[in-house]
């Protein structure tokens, strides 16, 4: 999947997550999307991600917070 469609799948599957994409100048690269979620729902969303099939994400690779 591209990450178009995983954004978009992530969208429209799951509940509070805001899908959003890095800009130009941000701190890494360009056009990177990323979802912004309450703590109360990243246990959740990640649950949503594993388990999807279309998904299947079975390890994180990198979390940052402010």
């Amino acid at each position: 999947m591209t990450s178009e469609q995983i954004a978009a799948r992530v969208a429209a599957g799951f509940k509070g997550a805001e899908p959003a994409v890095f800009e130009p100048g941000y701190k890494t690269e360009a056009g990177v999307p990323y979802f912004l979620v309450t703590p109360e729902k990243l246990h959740a969303l990640m649950l949503f991600l594993k388990s999807d099939p279309d998904l299947a994400f079975d390890s994180l690779m990198s979390m940052t917070a402010v």
